[in-house]
């Protein structure tokens, strides 16, 4: 698939969307209306960023986004309130939102391995996320 299905965002009750070993290049603004959605798995497409709406998907548990080609998350991350696990390995992150702290309380697992980041990008997500289990590359010697 190079695109989601429309019909995907006709199904409001969908609570697990596998679209993983695909060649999408966007997820479109509509994924904010499977609110039940609680399992994302975007991982091995070709993502570059998240759209604002996925800060709607409040029962989202999981959110699979590793070997994508993604280089920001958007401040609405924050707004994942029950968000447990965040797979970003092998991504292209240079940037990362304050928000994400505001999930701080129920984020269990962040995966950023092989993503190139200085010691001090991870130490202030590491602050952030002070009760996350965060998993990381060794840092480089890179600038932030």
């Amino acid at each position: 698939l190079t695109s989601i299905p429309s019909v995907v965002f006709q199904c409001p009750n969908l609570v697990y969307l596998d679209l993983k070993r695909n060649k999408i290049e966007e997820l479109p603004a509509a994924i904010g209306q499977l609110k039940k959605l609680r399992v994302l798995n975007m991982s091995r497409n070709r993502l570059v960023r998240l759209p604002k709406e996925i800060g709607q998907l409040n029962v989202l548990r999981s959110l699979i986004l590793n070997q994508n080609e993604i280089i920001e998350l958007p401040p609405e991350i924050g707004l994942l309130s029950n968000l447990a696990v965040l797979d970003l390995w092998g991504n292209q992150l240079d940037k990362f939102p304050k928000e994400i702290g505001k999930l701080s309380e129920t984020l269990q697992y962040l995966d950023m391995r092989t993503i190139f980041m200085s010691r001090d990008a991870q130490a202030e997500i590491e602050m952030l996320l002070p009760e996350t289990k965060i998993f990381f590359s060794q840092s480089c010697n890179c600038n932030d």
